[in-house]
């Protein structure tokens, strides 16, 4: 059986990415089921990844999980937040909140510029 490496960025992501992604946005995350807007995630401590010693900042990261794909396509990445008040899962995929990447792509209205759109 073959194991997925999960990337090295996407193992370095902090609750300050999430919030700064979130923020980039201009939303509030919200569950689906009930609008609770209080998460729980899945949180390691660089520590815990194969050294005995602390890191000498010691702060929490958000643990990645994988979905493997069905049809044997490429896997995703993803960090589960879980709803406080039903449990409900809400998935965020690892490439939109890995550190090294942008969101300055998005509209004030938060949508994706269209094709083409501003490159007059």
């Amino acid at each position: 059986m073959s194991h997925l490496k999960i990337p090295a960025r996407f193992r370095a992501v902090t609750q300050d990415n999430l919030h700064a992604y979130f923020d980039g946005l201009g939303i509030t995350p919200r569950c689906a089921l009930c609008n609770n807007a209080e998460f729980s995630l899945p949180l390691m401590y660089k520590h815990s990844l194969g050294t005995s010693a602390p890191a000498a900042e010691d702060v929490p990261l958000v643990v990645p999980h994988v979905l493997p794909s069905a049809l044997g396509g490429s896997q995703e990445v993803v960090f589960p937040l879980t709803c406080e008040h039903c449990g409900t899962m809400l998935l965020i995929n690892a490439e939109w909140i890995a550190p090294d990447r942008s969101h300055t792509q998005w509209g004030s209205d938060n949508s994706l510029p269209v094709q083409g759109e501003g490159s007059e």
